[in-house]
């Protein structure tokens, strides 16, 4: 986590945060919640914002901060493909 920009850092604690909330939605069988709020997340958090900076940083090989932007979008994919 440490060699992960702030940026990413920051999108992963949005992620978790996403998480818990669709897991407590999960809990109370308030399906249409989870619905919205991945909706949410991808078309406004990720496509909105992240992907757009990150497209950026993907553009130079084997810099640190182009790995780093792997990592925190392949937590970001799994995430979203878990639900």
């Amino acid at each position: 986590m440490a060699e992960l920009l702030e940026l990413d850092r920051y999108q992963l604690g949005v992620a978790n945060a996403i998480s818990r909330i669709c897991d407590r939605a999960y809990d109370r069988y308030e399906f249409h919640s989870v619905v919205r709020q991945l909706q949410l997340y991808c078309s406004e958090e990720l496509g909105g914002f992240y992907l757009d900076v990150l497209k950026d940083r993907l553009i130079h090989r084997g810099h640190p901060i182009r790995r780093a932007a792997f990592g925190a979008d392949g937590a970001g994919a799994t995430f979203a493909m878990n639900y």
